[in-house]
């Protein structure tokens, strides 16, 4: 229950349409649809080595909160997680 007013985002652009606004719409859609869901906070887990997609959450409002350096391994190469989040504005009471 202490968590009940947090999501996770994850998303994922197929290379042919990265760079042409797909994962702006994609991410702007889930932060508009939070309110209607009682949603507070926002969060993203990325990979370290994942620059656009740092840009693009940053675009958006999301602030790096955290960083695990290493802590996978894809063939002998490591990377790090990094958790950007976003509070969102409280829902308007009508």
């Amino acid at each position: 229950m202490a968590l009940r007013h947090t999501a996770e985002i994850s998303y994922y652009v197929h290379e042919d349409y990265r760079g042409k606004g797909a994962g702006s719409a994609l991410v702007e859609h889930a932060i508009g649809a939070c309110s209607a869901i009682g949603l507070k906070t926002l969060f993203a887990i990325l990979l370290d080595n994942n620059p656009r997609s740092v840009a693009l959450l940053k675009k958006l409002g999301f602030q790096q909160w955290g960083h695990m350096p290493d802590v996978a391994d894809f063939s002998g190469t490591e990377v790090g997680h990094l958790y950007y989040g976003l509070r969102l504005p409280a829902p308007n009471k009508t």
